[in-house]
């Protein structure tokens, strides 16, 4: 009986050793295979980039997907949403400047970044400067600050949708938001299409980041 019992506890101990370790290889597995799908993520988002703006360089996105990605998950807010709201407002210029004075990949305004960066308390920031306009008055900057980087850009961008997403839920109404003057959001607007373009950016971006790993394509060279 006594033998018996040994056996059976040998045989347990044996299967929850044998457990440990297959538990342990797929652990390790699931490890590899999310830090391979997270890269070919990054791949696709720089492919997709320089495929919509081709002047893109080095300097401005090679860490722009990490950010982006990283941002995004703490924010909870899908990044193919962010990238289709960054094509909607600039084409993915990093320089891009609108007529009000937005800037970067958001077309964030200086006011708005500024409060963005007080919120993050973000000491680094640097509000764009020096601004006069062109005889379609058109606004330029001397100089354009922190909204020029990317990852600046679209951090600080991501935290603004995020409030809109607050107070709005994630509807076309925290969309609107964004673009919008503060309280504007649920006016009836007939010509805005802001929020159905954004939406139909994002179904595409859905679409073609849903292929398999195995279609990923290797993003053109930065300049």
């Amino acid at each position: 009986m006594r033998r018996n019992a040994l056996g059976i506890a040998a045989l347990a101990a044996l299967c929850i050793a044998s457990g440990a370790g297959i538990a342990a290889r797929v652990t390790a597995t699931s490890i590899t295979t999310a830090a391979s799908a997270r890269a070919d993520r990054e791949a696709r988002i720089l492919s997709w980039v320089v495929e919509r703006y081709p002047d893109a360089t080095i300097k401005d996105f090679l860490s722009f997907p990490a950010v982006l990605l990283d941002a995004s998950e703490r924010a909870g807010v899908d990044y193919r949403l962010i990238l289709a709201m960054a094509d909607k407002e600039s084409g993915m210029n990093p320089r891009a400047v609108g007529r009000n004075g937005e800037v970067g990949l958001l077309q964030l305004l200086p006011a708005t970044a500024a409060l963005v960066a007080k919120r993050l308390d973000d000491t680094s920031y640097e509000s764009p400067v020096g601004v006069s306009k062109d005889r379609d008055g058109r606004p330029h900057y001397s100089f354009l600050g922190s909204l020029a980087d990317p990852k600046v850009n679209v951090r600080y961008g991501i935290e603004y949708l995020r409030w809109q997403i607050e107070r709005f839920g994630m509807t076309p109404t925290a969309i609107r938001a964004y673009n919008r003057p503060p309280g504007r959001a649920s006016e009836s607007w007939p010509l805005d299409r802001y929020a159905e373009d954004v939406a139909l950016n994002y179904l595409a971006l859905v679409q073609r980041f849903d292929r398999r790993a195995g279609d990923a394509t290797v993003p053109p060279p930065l300049r």
